[in-house]
Formats: structure tokens, C-alpha cells, sequence
């Protein structure tokens, strides 16, 4: 599910059919750690890595949502 996301830059290049399922993308973490409380905190920590298959849904929630495209 997570190999291709439907998004306007794709459809122009793919012929996506009308989805069927949602995919969501979580950040866990432990909840007797502290350090991690929001995105924000992530992205604020250099020492921590975001790692995932580009092009995948994990990858574009990452690297646009979390880290702002850095």
C-alpha cells in the first residue's frame, strides 16, 4: 500500500484509478521518553534520522510533513 501515493504531480504521469484504501503514517515513540513530544521536537533534535523507501507515503509524510522538504 505504501509502494505509490496518489498525488496531482503523479497523476499526470500515472493513470491512477479512484482509491480505494487510506494509508496514515505515525510517529511512535515510548511514552516513558519525554524527549520526543511533538514533530517539532523531532525535527528540533539533529542526532535523530528519518528513514524510509522514497516515493512511498512514509517518505513524502517524513521529508514534506515533518522535516519541511529538508
Amino acid at each position: 500500500m505504501t509502494g505509490i501515493i496518489i498525488r496531482d504531480d503523479r497523476k499526470e504521469m500515472v493513470d491512477c484509478s479512484d482509491s480505494c484504501m487510506a494509508s496514515q503514517t505515525v510517529m511512535m515513540v515510548r511514552r516513558d521518553k519525554d524527549r520526543l513530544t511533538y514533530a517539532a521536537s523531532f525535527v528540533a533534535n539533529p542526532d535523530l534520522l528519518v528513514g524510509a523507501q522514497p516515493g512511498t507515503a512514509p517518505f513524502h509524510t517524513g521529508v514534506y510533513e515533518v522535516l519541511d522538504g529538508n
